[in-house]
């Protein structure tokens, strides 16, 4: 069976969440949501995060990550992307920084 791209709204924050399940599919999606090749280093990265406009105007974060571990870390930073756009201070909003995380990390479950 096909990796499945994943894609989680984010509302009522800034764009959607798109995570792959495999590099090979991040450095696809890589290319079509922002339109530049991208080659992850399997070597070195266990997993990856990026974001920007796509070409048809939406904000979109992409997430790869090699196991849970290295999916919390990239998630991490995806909300802490989120936070400085909004200007939520991780500092004084720990809760709701770890209540997105575990709704980020719940939603890639299901």
């Amino acid at each position: 069976m096909k990796p499945k791209l994943r894609k989680i709204p984010l509302k009522p924050y800034l764009g959607v969440l798109y995570v792959a399940e495999t590099a090979k599919q991040f450095e696809s999606a890589h290319k079509r949501l922002f339109g530049e090749s991208f080659k992850v280093d399997k070597a070195t990265d266990g997993g990856w995060w990026n974001s920007g406009h796509t070409p048809k105007g939406e904000y979109a974060h992409l997430v790869w990550a090699a196991d849970r571990n290295y999916l919390a870390h990239e998630l991490a930073h995806v909300i802490l992307h989120l936070f400085k756009e909004t200007s939520i201070d991780p500092r004084e909003s720990d809760e709701a920084f770890c209540y997105m995380l575990h709704h980020l990390l719940q939603s890639t479950e299901q």
